[in-house]
């Protein structure tokens, strides 16, 4: 399955190196991968009419004053 966490995983580690940061197998990795929600769990959320998205944290981004202070923006 090639979709975004997916896509985010491979662009930050290996399969392995997943693996081995979570503490679990390869294959435990790949079967997360491959049905990250079971189908029962699915098939409840559409019921609710929910959607689900998933969004990775993004640094906030800063700026200084000109006294040296940094102030964080409130975007992302």
């Amino acid at each position: 399955m090639n979709n975004r966490l997916t896509r985010r995983r491979e662009s930050l580690y290996s399969i392995g190196e997943a693996a081995i940061e979570l503490g679990v197998s390869e294959g435990e990795v790949e079967a997360l991968e491959a049905d990250f929600l079971s189908k029962i769990q699915k098939d409840y959320l559409r019921l609710l009419n929910y959607d689900m998205g998933f969004y990775p944290h993004r640094k906030k981004r800063q700026r200084k004053i000109a006294n040296g202070e940094v102030v964080v923006d409130g975007r992302c």
